[in-house]
């Protein structure tokens, strides 16, 4: 016959363990229904009797099994219940959780876009510190284009002599254009992991008020693509406008995640 699922759909059966958890649960209410209802019926027959208790549970006899049944079937049913609804609760937390990464993805798309002549080669990365360096945190994150030069520097040091780390320690935000020998001044660690065609980069720190630091925003290109210094204002401006916004977001996104891996914990 091989596995009972093969065969179960081979008859036209279906057969998931979905469809099972559902049944089970059928079977408890129905089971837990008529528990309820037979002792109800035998109670109700005793109280118009005007029996005296003590003697109703002895006349009873076998079935006052029934009520130990009725209270382990409605155990179950409310632990099945309750495992449910922190599966469903886990579930929520995520979808939100991945919602905020799309939030946070599409306000760096605005900014991209702001500077009027996208696409303009810019890459977006949000590093967050973990108390004793900035870590890239690639689900934030926005690449009109691919830079192989730069891929492998997912740690900085706050003493590495690069913008995001000047930002980041002096809680400003900071615009620099580099010049062609840039490489040339980074320490032997992080100068294999830069582009050397990088053009411009800013650092703007994420900085919560009255909250220690979560990290710094990476702006960066290969093309000098603000044309004037009204521009590069213009774009300084509404990223520290959206600093805010994604501090939220980030914020939403931690206690989601959070609450998502407590109650997987307590459901495993």
């Amino acid at each position: 016959m091989g596995r009972p699922g093969v065969w179960l759909q081979q008859k036209g059966v279906a057969f998931s363990w979905g469809s099972i958890s559902r049944y089970t649960d059928a079977m408890l209410y129905a089971a837990l229904s008529i528990t309820a209802g037979i002792l109800a019926n035998l109670f109700s027959g005793l109280i118009l009797s005007k029996t005296p208790f003590p003697q109703a549970i002895a006349e009873l006899g076998w079935w006052n099994l029934l009520v130990v049944l009725g209270l382990v079937l409605l155990v179950m049913v409310i632990g099945r219940q309750a495992r449910r609804d922190r599966r469903i609760r886990q579930a929520l937390a995520k979808r939100f959780a991945t919602v905020r990464v799309e939030i946070i993805r599409n306000m760096f798309v605005i900014l991209a876009r702001s500077i009027g002549c996208w696409p303009t080669g810019i890459t977006i990365h949000i590093f967050f510190w973990n108390g004793t360096a900035l870590v890239k945190d690639r689900a934030f994150s926005y690449e009109e284009r691919l830079l192989p030069g730069t891929h492998h520097l997912d740690v900085v040091l706050t003493t590495d002599e690069l913008v995001i780390c000047k930002a980041f320690n002096q809680g400003r935000l900071i615009y620099k254009e580099l010049p062609a020998d840039h490489l040339e001044h980074y320490n032997e660690r992080i100068k294999g992991k830069i582009d050397p065609n990088i053009k411009w980069v800013m650092g703007c720190p994420l900085s919560p008020a009255g909250g220690s630091k979560l990290g710094v925003i990476c702006c960066f290109s290969q093309e000098l693509v603000f044309a004037d210094e009204n521009q590069l204002q213009a774009f300084q401006d509404l990223l520290l406008r959206l600093s805010d916004d994604i501090i939220s977001q980030i914020t939403l996104f931690a206690s989601e995640l959070l609450t998502a891996n407590l109650e997987s914990g307590d459901s495993a």
